[in-house]
């Protein structure tokens, strides 16, 4: 994997609407890449509550955002949701592919009993695929 980009800053609205949190409070944002085989399967936006983390926090160029919190923060819940989408600008250059081509997208929030943890969205590259059992 590969971090893009990593902030601290407010997020947009609907995402601190989302993590139940008041507007304008700062989260950590990252951009990730994920690779397979060398070549782009994942781009991975982020927001990360601080206020639920544990100090002190890792440096997420050596471990990925995901495998960190498996191993340090214990959720109560959360929710997941699958969609498709045309792929933005971003999306587009992380993965190389057109703009507007169509993406499978995951996106999940997680919460301790107390506070929300994280909310995630996974665009994930042409041909991924998901497999459940019932």
């Amino acid at each position: 994997f590969q971090v893009l980009r990593q902030d601290q800053m407010p997020p947009p609205v609907p995402v601190a609407s989302r993590l139940g949190l008041m507007a304008g409070v700062p989260l950590i944002y990252l951009e990730t890449l994920h690779l397979a085989d060398g070549k782009p399967f994942v781009f991975e936006t982020r927001w990360l509550n601080p206020a639920a983390l544990p100090a002190p926090l890792p440096d997420f160029n050596q471990i990925s955002a995901n495998e960190w919190l498996l191993t340090h923060v214990s959720y109560t819940t959360g929710d997941i949701a699958f969609s498709a989408e045309e792929a933005g600008l971003r999306e587009a250059e992380a993965l190389g592919v057109a703009q507007g081509r169509a993406l499978f997208i995951t996106e999940r929030t997680t919460w301790t009993a107390e506070a929300a943890i994280t909310l995630v969205r996974l665009a994930h590259a042409p041909g991924y695929r998901v497999q459940t059992m019932v």
